[in-house]
């Protein structure tokens, strides 16, 4: 987790990431996204990496709090945060999520489309959830 010669220092702390903000969240494909954040540490914070956990890649690693990308498909995303401090010890991950749609996709906005982790009550009705409950 962090270089061998940092253990038995006294009053050692990880850095600690925030993410700010991911804006426009949700995003259209081809949209400008940009990724902002912050953090607190003891030292200097010298790397910013930033994942999607959908596509399994990087999407920034550099040295500064905020980027912005333009190519990021259409899907439902984890955006995870590490960052290192000048002695090389890694923040825990943060996460953000965020929504990459299709131009078409925002007329279907309240239609009951799906939502990975949800179900509309419209989808509840016409799987017959409802007769769980019982007749009464």
């Amino acid at each position: 987790m962090f270089e061998p010669w940092l253990e038995g220092k006294l009053n050692f702390r990880l850095p600690v990431a925030y993410l700010d903000n991911i804006d426009p969240s949700p995003a259209y494909v081809g949209d400008l996204i940009k990724f902002m954040c912050h953090t607190t540490d003891d030292g200097d914070i010298v790397r910013y990496v930033w994942m999607s956990k959908l596509q399994g890649r990087e999407l920034y690693n550099g040295t500064k709090t905020s980027f912005i990308a333009d190519n990021i498909s259409r899907g439902y995303y984890t955006i995870s945060l590490r960052v290192q401090d000048d002695l090389g010890a890694w923040s825990e991950p943060v996460e953000m999520n965020l929504r990459v749609m299709e131009p078409e996709d925002e007329s279907e906005e309240g239609k009951g489309e799906f939502i990975p982790g949800f179900l509309s009550m419209s989808a509840l009705l016409s799987m017959g959830l409802a007769g769980l409950w019982g007749k009464r």
